[in-house]
């Protein structure tokens, strides 16, 4: 933290550097004190705002030299400027700390950040045109491909007269289904994410 050899004092936020020069003798023959570039002790502080799943963190005080942030999921970021940004991945609530730091000493803030991702409203819940399958009606068996619910997905396949007759999980948005594991038939398939967002179509076995 201290970039120059000597003493230093801090008053009032401001820093001093105290060098002194010694004879043979071990007596002290010369003397200064600087005001250490007028820098003040950093003041940590946190204030936020999100767009959707991203969160853009600032402190307002600029004259730290670094920024650290641990954001109480596992994750760090060390920032020379005042802004960090950072995606949560599960709901809860994060005591998200700051520690800002210059020549003159450290400052610690530490912020509660509640994410909450899931959507009230069905209809905004549903996906539309993420499914497609290939070929349907399938014979032996179809490809099927996800868009926008990512990569781990709960799959579920019901008859038409709603019993669940498929559930599997699959962490990639590409995945085959098989005739023999359900019969000839028209079906219902249902693909839904953690975050409960889903996407449904049907599907004919010949």
């Amino acid at each position: 933290m201290w970039t120059k050899l000597g003493f230093y004092l801090c008053e009032y936020f401001r820093c001093y550097w105290f060098n002194y020069t010694t004879d043979t003798n071990n007596c002290v023959v010369t003397s200064f004190s600087l005001k250490y570039g007028e820098a003040t002790l950093p003041v940590a502080n946190i204030v936020f705002a999100n767009n959707d799943s991203v969160y853009n963190f600032l402190c307002p005080d600029v004259n730290a030299t670094n920024y650290y942030w641990d954001f109480n999921d596992g994750s760090y970021d060390t920032t020379s400027t005042n802004l960090a940004t950072h995606t949560f991945e599960a709901n809860g609530i994060y005591n998200v700390t700051l520690t800002a730091e210059n020549d003159c000493g450290t400052s610690t803030f530490t912020k509660e950040v509640e994410i909450n991702y899931y959507i009230s409203s069905i209809r905004d819940l549903y996906v539309n045109n993420a499914l497609n399958i290939a070929p349907n009606p399938m014979k032996d068996y179809a490809d099927v491909s996800v868009t926008g619910l990512g990569n781990n997905l709960t799959v579920e396949i019901y008859n038409i007269i709603g019993e669940l007759v498929y559930h599997k999980e699959f962490d990639n948005n590409q995945f085959k289904i098989y005739k023999n594991e359900l019969g000839i038939g028209t079906y219902f398939i249902k693909v839904m994410n953690d975050k409960k967002q889903f996407a449904y179509t049907k599907i004919m076995v010949n």
